[in-house]
């Protein structure tokens, strides 16, 4: 959140009349960006939340299955 935070203080500061549209450009590209890894991260997170459940065979909770 903290760069959403960052490009919107700089929306703010460009006067009205001087924003280019290769400048807004870039900022929607930045903000895809940023959504895009906003969505790997979460993705990520619920993987990872999946994989430490204890009920499932490949947890670290789970006893050594591979031991004869």
């Amino acid at each position: 959140m903290e760069l959403r935070s960052a490009i919107a203080d700089r929306e703010k500061a460009l006067p009205a009349h001087s924003v280019r549209p290769h400048q807004i450009m870039v900022i929607e590209s930045l903000e895809e960006e940023i959504d895009a890894t906003e969505g790997a991260l979460a993705q990520f997170r619920t993987e990872s939340l999946d994989d430490s459940d204890p009920s499932s065979p490949d947890s670290i909770y789970s006893e050594d299955r591979t031991a004869s």
